[in-house]
Formats: C-alpha cells, sequence, structure tokens
C-alpha cells in the first residue's frame, strides 16, 4: 500500500503528463493534499473532513468489493420447478464509488470556475489519493471484483509461503519507478460523464493491477526479482494513467472553451453494475466477458451475430451465459452514447434454445423480444439506467451485446 512518499511521487507523474507542474498551488497537492485521507483520523482531522467524502460509514479510501458471492449464491425454484433469483443483486463497489467520484468531480469542477484553486486541490488530493490505493499495492485485492486485502494470507499455506503472502505485498514500493510516457484524456464532458467513465476506467486499471499484485507475490515467494520489479512498474504505470485522466479532465471541464470530448468507444465498453453470473456452460464460474465469447471447450472465439445481411463476427462487445433470468445493467450519462446502434442475439455456434428479452432505457422497460436465431437490433439514446433483462432456458446458449 502507498506511503505518503508514493502517493506524492504518483500524483506529480501524473501532474505532469497533463503538463502541469508541482510548483504553487499544485506543490501543496503533491507535498500535502494527495495525502489527506491517511491523515483523516489524526490530529488534522477537523482540518480534512470538508474534503472527506463517507457513505454508510466509510471513507472514501478503501471501498467495499463487488459482491459476486450474491450474483450466484440466492436461487430459489417455484412451484412448477422454475428458477427465480431470492434476493436482489446490489452492488456495493459501484454504489459507492461512483457517487464518491460525482461527488470529488462536482465539487472540484465548482471550485475551479469559481477561482478557488486551493479549495478544488484538496478535493482532487482526496480523489486521487483513493485512484492510487486501489490500483498500487495491497489495496488491487479490495474493490470492483475483489476482496478484503487479507484473503490471499488465509489461502497460502505455510509450507509453499514461507512469508505471507500480504507481507510480500507490502515489499511494493514506488523506489525505482519510472513515469510512463502517457497523453492524459477526457473522461467526459460534464461531472456525471466523467464519473462513468471513471467507473470503467477504475474496474479495468484495479483488476489489471489486481492480476500484476498476484503474479508479484509469486514471483517474490520464487525470489524472482527481476520479474517482480516489471510487475511493480506496470502497478505504478495504472496509478498514474488514471490519476492523469481524473486531473486532466476536472481542469479542461473548468476552462472555458476547451474541447471535452472523450475518445470514441463503443457503449459496451462502459462498466455495468449489475450483470448475469454462473450462466451456461462455458461461462458457469463467469460473469461476462469483454470483446470475445467462449465456447465449449473453454477456448475464446470472436463475437459473431446473425444479421438480415449474414453472419457478422465484432472486435468489440460482451458476452454472457444464459440462465433461468439475469440482468445486464449500466449507468449511462444521458447524451454520452446518442445514437447507439445496439445489436443483441445469440452467438450462431453456442445457440441452444430461446430468451425473452426486456430492454432497459431510463429505468423503463422500452421494447420486448423473443431471442431466436435473428439477432435483435436498434437505435437507441441510453439515458441513466439502461440495459437489459431475460429469461430463458439455462442452457439456451451465449448472449453477445454489441453497441
Amino acid at each position: 500500500m502507498p506511503n505518503g512518499a508514493t502517493h506524492s511521487k504518483i500524483t506529480q507523474c501524473a501532474l505532469e503528463s497533463c503538463g502541469f507542474q508541482a510548483i504553487g498551488e499544485n506543490s501543496a497537492l503533491v507535498h500535502d493534499y494527495c495525502r489527506f485521507p491517511d491523515e483523516f483520523y489524526g490530529p488534522r482531522r477537523n482540518e480534512i473532513a470538508p474534503y472527506t467524502y463517507m457513505r454508510d460509514g466509510i471513507q472514501f479510501h478503501y471501498p467495499p468489493h463487488t459482491p459476486y458471492e450474491e450474483a450466484y449464491r440466492y436461487w430459489n425454484a417455484d412451484e412448477n420447478g422454475r428458477l427465480f433469483h431470492s434476493h436482489k443483486f446490489v452492488n456495493y463497489n459501484f454504489e459507492y464509488v461512483f457517487a464518491g467520484f460525482q461527488f470529488h468531480f462536482s465539487r472540484i469542477i465548482a471550485c475551479l470556475k469559481n477561482n478557488e484553486g486551493n479549495e478544488a486541490r484538496k478535493f482532487l488530493g482526496c480523489l486521487v489519493h483513493m485512484l492510487e490505493d486501489s490500483t498500487f499495492g495491497l489495496h488491487a485485492l479490495e474493490g470492483p471484483g475483489g476482496a478484503d486485502a487479507f484473503v490471499l494470507d488465509r489461502m497460502a499455506d505455510s509450507r509453499d509461503f514461507p512469508v505471507r503472502p500480504s507481507y510480500l505485498a507490502a515489499q511494493i514500493n514506488s523506489d525505482d519507478c519510472q513515469a510512463p510516457s502517457y497523453t492524459p484524456h477526457s473522461l467526459g464532458r460534464t461531472a456525471d460523464e466523467a464519473a462513468m467513465r471513471l467507473y470503467a476506467e477504475y474496474v479495468a486499471y484495479v483488476t489489471d493491477s489486481r492480476k500484476s499484485l498476484f503474479s508479484f507475490i509469486l514471483k517474490a515467494n520464487d525470489g524472482d526479482t527481476d520479474a517482480c520489479s516489471r510487475l511493480n512498474q506496470r502497478m505504478f504505470d495504472n496509478a498514474v494513467k488514471i490519476s492523469a485522466d481524473a486531473i486532466w479532465t476536472v481542469f479542461a471541464i473548468a476552462a472555458e472553451g476547451k474541447d471535452t470530448t472523450p475518445p470514441p468507444c463503443p457503449l459496451t465498453d462502459m462498466e455495468p453494475h449489475v450483470f448475469p453470473f454462473g450462466g451456461f456452460r462455458p461461462y458457469r464460474y463467469t460473469a461476462f466477458e469483454r470483446n470475445f465469447a467462449v465456447n465449449m471447450k473453454d477456448e475464446q472465439i470472436p463475437l459473431k451475430l446473425l444479421l438480415p445481411e449474414g453472419q457478422q463476427e465484432f472486435q468489440k462487445g460482451l458476452s454472457f451465459g444464459t440462465h433461468a433470468e439475469g440482468e445486464l445493467l449500466f449507468w449511462i450519462a444521458p447524451g454520452s452514447f446518442d445514437g447507439t446502434r445496439l445489436k443483441i442475439g445469440f452467438h450462431p455456434d453456442l445457440h441452444f434454445g430461446k430468451a425473452n428479452l426486456q430492454i432497459i432505457n431510463d429505468d423503463t422497460v422500452v421494447d420486448e423480444v423473443v431471442l431466436d436465431d435473428m439477432a435483435y437490433t436498434t437505435t437507441i439514446n441510453p439515458r441513466n439506467l439502461f440495459g437489459l433483462r431475460f429469461t430463458s432456458d439455462s442452457s439456451a446458449g451465449c448472449i453477445c451485446v454489441v453497441g
């Protein structure tokens, strides 16, 4: 987990990638404000409290994880043997982190527009601290798709791991890390759009850092210092990049006349906060896959749909396996993906039944269709709660979503 010096180093690298120098008000951001969350419970608590987001008694520091177990644990059957979810899945990580991003973005941008740069940087310091903790070191085990920070200690046999995994992870530091070559980009034109896109980046970077951390622990246990150095740098890069995007975005939105259009990407690059889990055979132990499907031999294959003009492969999109029922839901900032051409259908090579499909937009059912051979297509302006719900035979197959 990063210490104060590491937070300062990551924040300075992120600032410099945005073309800023760590002087003036930015010096305080680098050397003080980005350390605020670690000092919240100390003598400076009253000074730091106004810049601290709290929800459900949790400081915006170590967020709750995504409770995957709730997605597969709670099933029941009615008198006809029809399976149904007996407990509503709630993604606590999304609800907490997304609200925290909205809190910070709205306040930082408002302060900058009001020429309250020092106040803005105090909120910004708290935001980047959380991003840095989440992507560099032990805390990457937590958060989206994660567990508690000490789960590996309970899994490791001391005969194989003479040193506890958590202690090995504590060896991660920024001493030899170099600033990555990175050009930050806008996360959105509004605070809400930026929060939506930052959440997708956050999940992606935390997931990559978690996998790097796991590999780091294995390599450290084997004494492979070269591999540890590479993995250490990779986590450092992730922390710098996500912090840089957040910094660049708030200053760009606050500036008059600056183009804040984010890089183009498909809607399915955003992160669903509700998703099916434990579906049709090759998806038995997963939620969804991004940019590929999985065949019966557990091999990655291209996304594919049957359209009126014939079968077509896609490089971008999501795939998941059917169950008795399920949902794939996003929160989409209004106006950010207007005119999306949405395609949903069974993968032609993994299609063994039918599914009843509901299209949700703005938290309302806007269309219903029986999904069979031909994919469903529509043009839509997604906003707020958006996605799909389905019921089907559990073995109906693999559904691909492209848009």
